[in-house]
C-alpha cells in the first residue's frame, strides 16, 4: 500500500520536520495512524516535549491530546527549540 511506504519514507526524515507536517494538517484516519507508527519509532523522552510544542505552536489539539494521552509532560521543556541549534534543555546546576 503507498501509505506503508510513505510512512517508512517519513520515518526516516528528521523527526522534528515530520512533526511540523503532521501538525500542520488536521488528522485525517490514515494520518492518524502513520503518525502512530511514527510515535512508536521515536523516542519519546527526549521529542515528545519538543513535539507537544509544534503540536501547540500549530494549533492542533488533535495531536496534543495524543501526546499528553502517551505520557508527554507539558512541565518538560523540550530538548531543543525549533530551528535554534544552540538551545538545549539543561540541568539547573551548570
Amino acid at each position: 500500500m503507498i501509505s506503508e511506504k510513505l510512512g517508512i519514507k517519513l520515518m526516516n526524515e528528521d523527526p522534528l520536520k515530520q512533526m511540523r507536517r503532521y501538525a500542520s494538517k488536521k488528522l485525517n484516519d490514515e494520518s492518524a495512524k502513520l503518525l502512530e507508527k511514527f510515535f512508536d519509532t521515536v523516542d519519546m523522552d527526549t521529542l515528545g516535549p519538543a513535539f507537544l510544542s509544534i503540536a501547540c505552536t500549530e494549533g492542533n489539539r488533535e495531536i496534543a491530546e495524543i501526546l499528553v494521552e502517551r505520557g508527554v509532560s507539558v512541565l518538560d521543556p523540550p530538548y531543543s527549540i525549533s530551528d535554534d541549534e544552540l538551545y538545549r534543555k539543561s540541568p539547573f546546576v551548570l
